[in-house]
């Protein structure tokens, strides 16, 4: 079995099923190619468990600096699953709050941040595909934490899934809140509020709130000087 080819979701699964499992306390494993095993912690990765549940799986050799993931105690089943898949990159304060049981984040292969935030709430989901650029001060929010209630008392704030494509670039200070997708090889342009979902691939997207500024684009890690 080849670990690394497996989806977040098919490592969530495959944790859940070992004897080494437990869905009363904190559960931390790490993997490589051919192997999956458990652990008591992840270098520079500190978990703040006031939860009586919570699954981290991480990538060996995965580098961390300054990161965080605090299951909180909202609820008697709170907790959530988090996966970061193998990436060469660093990442860098990287800080993660889950405050219930089914709340989810997937980080697929070579991500690289610098610093950011991610809310996970109401049982919702933040997946990220392979190869996001993230900068510093990025914060994504699956909910805005507090109810807004029509004159009959019904909630019109509901959280939603954030879904971020392949090859996305966040620039800094962007901000994406519930609900929202960004589909493969967007830029999201500094100082960005995104509060709706983008399907067009390959756009450059700005503004407050966001919206397509560019189309037929792709971007690259390396330095604009390199093609000139």
């Amino acid at each position: 079995m080849n670990y690394d080819n497996m989806s977040c979701g098919d490592l969530v699964r495959f944790a859940k099923s070992r004897n080494d499992y437990s869905d009363k306390k904190l559960n931390i494993y790490e993997f490589t190619d051919n192997s999956f095993y458990k652990v008591d912690e992840i270098k520079n990765i500190k978990i703040i468990n006031q939860s009586n549940f919570g699954l981290i799986i991480s990538r060996k050799n995965n580098r961390y600096k300054n990161c965080s993931v605090h299951f909180t105690n909202y609820r008697k089943t709170s907790g959530g699953n988090i996966v970061i898949k193998r990436t060469p990159h660093l990442i860098n304060d990287l800080v993660i709050y889950s405050n219930t049981r089914n709340c989810g984040l997937a980080v697929g292969e070579n991500f690289s941040c610098v610093g950011a935030r991610i809310f996970l709430y109401e049982d919702k989901k933040v997946c990220i595909g392979k190869d996001n650029q993230w900068s510093f001060q990025i914060l994504i929010r699956t909910s805005d934490s507090h109810a807004i209630l029509d004159s009959a008392g019904n909630c019109i704030n509901k959280g939603g899934d954030v879904i971020i494509g392949e090859h996305v670039w966040l620039a800094a200070q962007v901000r994406i809140l519930k609900g929202v997708s960004i589909a493969k090889g967007c830029i999201v342009g500094c100082g960005s509020i995104v509060t709706k979902t983008f399907t067009d691939e390959n756009v450059i997207i700005v503004g407050t709130p966001a919206k397509i500024v560019k189309r037929n684009i792709t971007w690259s890690r390396k330095p604009p000087e390199d093609f000139y």
